[in-house]
């Protein structure tokens, strides 16, 4: 079995401005669909008084500004947490070479994941770290079967029930 550090994985401008986008959706979802407190999410989010100032711009928000219709309807994430989903993104690229190989797949990447951004500094009281992780999972878990459904010439492209 391959070691997954010895992979090397590097995300381009248009990946950094997907993922961030992705980051606020994980967040929205994390907010509305999960027993989390406002401190856990602020903690986690730009306020509305950070969003206006330029110096928390950075490039690879682009592509949340442009989606963004309405001013306020979509969460953009601080460093910390694009940091959390920047790490997570790189080991789950790092680990799907052994994908195939995994029995559990859900709970070999859980484990993982979660031991991969251990050292992270994220606000913990209702373990928003623990729910970014499983949804970030589950997300890129559908993508990656509909991606290797496609692959080998399969119409299904993947459900819920890869997740679970």
């Amino acid at each position: 079995m391959p070691l997954i550090n010895q992979c090397n994985v590097t995300i381009d401008k248009s990946e950094q401005n997907s993922l961030y986008n992705l980051s606020g959706y994980i967040m929205h979802k994390v907010s509305s669909h999960d027993k989390v407190c406002e401190t856990c999410v602020n903690s986690l989010v730009l306020s509305a008084e950070e969003r206006k100032d330029s110096r928390n711009y950075r490039s690879y928000m682009e592509l949340a500004k442009a989606k963004e219709f309405k001013e306020g309807n979509l969460h953009f994430v601080n460093e910390k947490c694009f940091s959390l989903m920047t790490e997570l993104e790189v080991n789950f690229r790092k680990s799907q070479m052994l994908f195939p190989e995994v029995a559990n797949l859900n709970h070999f990447l859980t484990s993982l994941l979660s031991s991969k951004v251990l050292h992270m500094d994220v606000l913990c009281c209702h373990e928003i770290k623990t729910k970014i992780i499983n949804r970030f999972k589950n997300f890129r878990l559908r993508i990656y079967a509909a991606q290797n459904s496609i692959q080998k010439g399969k119409i299904d492209y993947g459900s819920k029930s890869v997740c679970m």
